[in-house]
């Protein structure tokens, strides 16, 4: 019997020669397995774990431009280069800055669903012109990807009242708006 003791309780399960400990660090569990072979023999050749899979972030807004106030939609896809299969459970960052500015900010992190898409709910509401775009980080599984940038054009509705319907000539009316 192999055991794992794991706060608040120990998990087994039935194995020969292999001995696992964890350690709790922080909110995270640790685990070092050690096998032993149960035939003596020579060790087995190391095992290079394969390198990341090369990966691909598509976005899309919908609309490019609204009014102040306007909502905007944002979809993505994370993939896999070589099969186009969408990569499940990653976690991706949503950025934007203002457009003609260098700095980009985290709006806020989701994760892949089943086929890879993203549901960037709620809607956002851009305030100005803003660029977006997403970022998934390197993990040991899939490599590092970014998505082309999308810009959303924000535009100004403007209205204006005129307190008079008509009048004399030379007399003065107030526009507000």
């Amino acid at each position: 019997m192999c055991e794992v003791r794991w706060l608040p309780r120990a998990l087994r399960w039935p194995c020969i020669g292999v001995l696992v400990a964890s350690t709790v660090v922080a909110t995270s569990v640790v685990f070092a397995v050690s096998a032993v072979a149960a035939v003596p023999g020579p060790p087995s050749a190391p095992v290079t774990p394969a390198p990341p899979v090369a990966t691909s972030l598509t976005l899309a807004a919908t609309p490019t431009s609204v009014l102040h106030g306007g909502t905007v939609t944002l979809t993505g896809r994370l993939q896999r280069v070589d099969t186009a299969a969408g990569t499940p459970g990653e976690t991706v960052t949503v950025e934007r800055r203002p457009k003609r500015t260098t700095t980009w900010t985290a709006l806020t992190t989701v994760t892949t669903a089943n086929d890879g898409t993203l549901d960037l709910n709620p809607h956002l509401s851009p305030h100005a012109n803003t660029e977006y775009r997403l970022r998934h980080p390197a993990t040991p599984f899939y490599g590092a990807s970014t998505s082309r940038t999308v810009t959303v054009l924000v535009g100004v509705l403007l209205t204006a009242r005129l307190n008079r319907t008509s009048m004399a000539l030379g007399r003065t009316a107030t526009i507000t708006g």
